[in-house]
């Protein structure tokens, strides 16, 4: 009970307070990335940058990653294993597209920071999850059934295309989750660069979460580096093996 005298915050001024500090920059969450060329947007809600990046004219579809990422929202067989995977760990989300449904996964799963990035669509992510914080009856948080306001108050959303993104990382730095990305976007030889990459920035006792099958950049693991669970008939998580001193 608030003292005598003390004025109470109410819900909607909380709201607010969450939603003005929601954004930050990525080298916030990442202190030692490669962020000198990434500038602030008009309204300070995302970082664009003026490195070349790859981009397609193809027709962005919206309906697979989604489809992914709210099934993933209600598979019980691999939330143990994916909250376990993200806990206390800024996730990077690579192609995270227009909606929040990744930022949804890593709140769950009780992760310290998220980055969204995507060439494409970095100002409407930054507004979809800007409207998590501002509507509690969002359409995105309908559909996953949330019961509590979202938990992650540091986020970065940065517009660039993912491999140009991950080579910006220092190494052993970050986990990354993968909703789903189309094949017509990227080729082969991209995704392997992209694969190399995502091995490269792992944190040791991080992680990479992505699809079992398409829609979902795969590790190249010669080497066999990697422990690979899969916990459901969907979901893939790759951790970095433990060796014994």
């Amino acid at each position: 009970m608030a003292k005598e005298g003390t004025p109470t915050q109410s819900p909607d001024t909380n709201k607010e307070r969450a939603s003005e500090k929601l954004f930050v920059s990525v080298s916030k969450l990442v202190p030692d990335i490669d962020a000198a060329d990434l500038t602030h947007d008009e309204e300070s809600t995302f970082e664009r940058s003026t490195r070349a990046s790859f981009r397609n004219n193809t027709d962005i579809g919206t309906d697979y990653p989604a489809g992914f990422v709210r099934w993933l929202a209600i598979d019980a067989e691999s939330a143990e294993s994916l909250n376990e995977a993200l806990r206390g760990q800024v996730v990077v989300d690579i192609g995270a597209g227009r909606y929040p449904f990744g930022y949804l996964i890593a709140d769950r799963a009780g992760a310290k920071g998220y980055v969204g990035v995507d060439a494409y669509s970095a100002s409407s992510l930054a507004a979809t999850t800007q409207s998590l914080f501002t509507d509690p009856k969002s359409r995105d948080q309908e559909v996953f059934g949330s019961v509590q306001p979202p938990l992650i108050t540091e986020v970065s959303i940065v517009e660039e295309d993912m491999l140009t993104f991950l080579k910006r990382l220092p190494d052993n730095s970050v986990s990354v989750f993968c909703s789903g990305i189309d094949s017509d976007i990227i080729n082969y030889e991209y995704e392997k660069q992209v694969s190399e990459e995502i091995k490269r920035v792992l944190k040791d006792d991080g992680a990479y979460v992505g699809e079992k099958f398409g829609g979902h950049v795969f590790l190249h693991d010669q080497q066999g580096e990697f422990d690979v669970e899969r916990p459901s008939d969907k979901v893939v998580i790759y951790r970095r093996k433990k060796h014994d001193e």
